[in-house]
């Protein structure tokens, strides 16, 4: 990314009303939280918390310049009625390196999350994990690379993961490998099939 190169607002904001009505039109509704003036970051809310049934577990964010969102998020979340969380400690980025694939969460360590996370969060949300580690800095968080479609399908980019944790990722199931210039093409292409899947 680069910040040499801006967005065109007009375009963007027409493309959110046609993702915004595609969604509702297909059944399915969309919660909003306000956006917070220097907190540009605040519009990947899949990073704002992990949520499982009425359970939130909020982010402890790596980079400085996304701290501010984390109180953001947590009124929003205790104003709907949620059980909040906060891990003591390491860096987590909710969402966007946790994802649930069936019963089991699949928790992905190495750029913004840090492993030791898992055990803290396995306890909250009382389920099991399968912990993976990215290797790619271009795919710097698990919903970039990794998409479950089902409770054994899922999309993923295998060399965005170490070969171990490619290995371990399809014991668990079929996987569906797209290659880095799909992703990369896709711009986030698992990232954008999450969002528009679930």
């Amino acid at each position: 990314m680069s910040v040499a190169r801006t967005p065109d607002t007009t375009r963007a904001m027409q493309q959110w009303r046609l993702l915004h009505h595609t969604l509702i039109r297909l059944g399915g509704w969309v919660e909003y939280i306000d956006q917070q003036p220097g907190l540009p970051d605040m519009v990947f809310t899949a990073n704002g918390a992990l949520v499982r049934g009425n359970k939130a577990i909020l982010p402890r964010y790596r980079h400085a310049e996304r701290h501010g969102e984390t109180e953001h998020f947590r009124r929003w979340f205790e104003e709907h009625g949620f059980e909040v969380y906060e891990l003591s400690s390491g860096f987590f980025e909710g969402e966007g390196d946790a994802l649930f694939w069936g019963d089991v969460l699949v928790g992905a360590y190495g750029f913004r999350t840090e492993k030791g996370v898992y055990q803290e969060i396995a306890s909250i949300l009382e389920c099991d994990t399968l912990l993976v580690e990215l290797s790619n800095p271009h795919f710097y968080h698990l919903d970039t690379c990794f998409c479950p479609l089902n409770s054994r399908q899922a999309l993923f980019v295998a060399s965005a993961f170490t070969s171990e944790s490619a290995e371990a990722l399809g014991n668990r199931g079929t996987i569906l490998e797209i290659t880095v210039g799909d992703a990369v093409c896709m711009q986030f292409g698992c990232a954008r099939f999450h969002c528009y899947h679930t």
